[in-house]
């Protein structure tokens, strides 16, 4: 725009843009950036601009224009980046009239995780005009819980495709066949939305498998879990488990009977189950097994951030999961109400799993298949994801991670090529087509901004992650500010480790001694 340009911007719509492009962080973290990004958009479309108004906005910001400086993706990026937060997700379509919803509310969006965005304006119409079976699943969600956290109705749905299509078919790469199982962690608050989405996920799987379901809990050892797969060959299995962060803290203590099952579940990430020898159990001794492993894990964010350490991520265990992150629920009076469901409404719960679970089933026999089959990809898909993976190399290559994020990519692009297999699975489809490869990239952006902020949370100094709790408490007091004494008296403990846990604040630049107070600024 030119200057005659904002200048009558300003006086056709009342708003001044001088204060809103201002907005830069005290403390520019590549987080706190990112949220002054979000937000100079979200005033400016909130203030009446147009799409390319509040680009030249954008590009106009101190924030944006070290984006534009440091990002190989210059102004696109830096567009699709604010797009991602202009409009809610489009394009629901129910197939049976769902049950009315009930002043469903919104949950917030999480403070730390921030999304990627890999596909371009024009990418992210096709999405959102391509009407599939996730499509149909995310609609049935938000009409049947009070508190739709999408990104966990959104891992579920990956789950059950990933259960119902797995044991039929896996892509053939070089290194041998990609299956399709996901290993999935569902993170959030206490009463955000996490049991509910697994409560709808297991209807549709009840109505998938009446007789002999995948679902086999969350709470065995080692040896147990292994007895149970062999008894499972060639069949899917989920193993879900909740409190899961208590779990990964108990996996680092040395000789705890927990620290197996680490190793164990990074190898059944590859579906094979291994031999045992026991004389006390002739049946199972000897055998071994293909089993398609999923797991759906659910914990909160600070206990999980608490469990990581950095070997998590450079031994490639975290790499091989997925990450959802749902936001606090505001609690509303509303959500208090019992709704009891009476005349056309009595069995309307029944319905939609019923019809999800009849369309996989119309696809499972369109695709014909008797036997496991190799997937192919079309040229369209293969060279969008190729574009895709290069893209990955280039944040990585200038990641302050480096050797937390490598690892985590490398297998991060095979969960992205599982999920468009499974969307063209789910449509019928033994191809790969480009609009299944824009589903999945676009899943992608949620999930590696999930990881990316493990990753940077991620801490192997156990005085950093208390010095962050601490500074989150005084964030939390009116201008984040908090007497020394009563700063003592509330954390507890011997004088000099909190003593110590400020030094270490303030020689982050996170923390200023004013007098008597303990100030913390920029992002806790």
């Amino acid at each position: 725009l030119t200057e005659m340009d904002w200048i009558g911007l300003y006086e056709r719509r009342q708003a001044d843009i001088t204060t809103v492009i201002r907005q830069y962080p005290e403390f520019p973290t590549d987080v706190g950036l990112a949220e002054a990004r979000r937000s100079i958009a979200a005033a400016a479309w909130s203030a009446g601009f147009s799409d390319s108004e509040v680009l030249s906005i954008l590009t106009r910001s101190r924030a944006g224009i070290e984006y534009i400086d440091a990002s190989p993706s210059g102004v696109r990026g830096l567009w699709r980046e604010a797009l991602l937060h202009r409009t809610a997700p489009q394009g629901l379509t129910a197939i049976v009239t769902p049950q009315t919803p009930n002043a469903l509310a919104p949950a917030t969006k999480p403070s730390g995780p921030m999304a990627a965005d890999f596909l371009t304006p024009e990418e992210h119409a096709i999405v959102r005009e391509t009407k599939w079976w996730g499509t149909r699943y995310l609609h049935y969600a938000q009409t049947h819980v009070r508190a739709f956290n999408e990104q966990y109705h959104r891992l579920m749905l990956w789950t059950i495709l990933s259960l119902y299509f797995g044991p039929i078919a896996a892509i053939p790469i070089e290194s041998g066949h990609l299956n399709l199982n996901i290993f999935g962690l569902n993170l959030g608050p206490t009463t955000s939305g996490k049991s509910e989405a697994a409560r709808l996920g297991r209807r549709v799987i009840r109505r998938l498998w009446p007789d002999d379901s995948p679902d086999i809990g969350g709470d065995a050892s080692r040896e147990a879990l292994t007895t149970v797969l062999l008894d499972r060959d060639n069949k899917s299995s989920w193993l879900n488990r909740d409190e899961v962060h208590a779990l990964f803290k108990e996996m680092r203590r040395p000789g705890s009977w927990q620290s197996a099952i680490r190793a164990h579940w990074t190898e059944l990430y590859d579906c094979e189950v291994r031999q045992i020898h026991r004389k006390t159990d002739a049946e199972h001794s000897g055998r071994d097994a293909t089993s398609y492993f999923t797991m759906m894990l659910t914990g909160t964010e600070e206990g999980m951030i608490d469990a990581l350490e950095d070997d998590y991520w450079t031994s490639g265990f975290m790499a091989r999961f997925v990450v959802a992150i749902g936001g606090r629920v505001e609690s509303t009076p509303e959500m208090s109400r019992i709704r009891i469901r009476r005349g056309p409404m009595a069995n309307s719960i029944d319905e939609f799993p019923a019809q999800l679970a009849a369309e996989l089933e119309a696809a499972y026999t369109r695709l014909g298949i008797r036997v496991r089959r190799d997937m192919d990809m079309d040229d369209a898909a293969e060279e969008r994801y190729n574009e895709f993976a290069f893209e990955m190399d280039r944040i990585v290559a200038k990641s302050k991670h480096f050797e937390r994020t490598k690892p985590t990519s490398i297998r991060f692009r095979d969960n992205i090529v599982k999920c468009a297999a499974l969307a063209a699975l789910s449509d019928g489809e033994p191809i790969i087509q480009l609009k299944h490869m824009l589903i999945a990239i676009d899943q992608a952006g949620q999930w590696w901004g999930n990881l990316v902020y493990l990753i940077e949370q991620t801490d192997s100094s156990e005085v950093s992650r208390r010095a962050k709790k601490l500074a989150a408490m005084v964030a939390a007091e009116p201008g984040a500010r908090m007497l020394l004494t009563e700063l003592h008296s509330v954390w507890g403990g011997a004088k000099r480790d909190t003593e110590d846990l400020i030094a270490q604040l303030k020689a982050e630049g996170r923390a200023v001694i004013d007098g008597n107070y303990s100030t913390v600024r920029g992002d806790t």
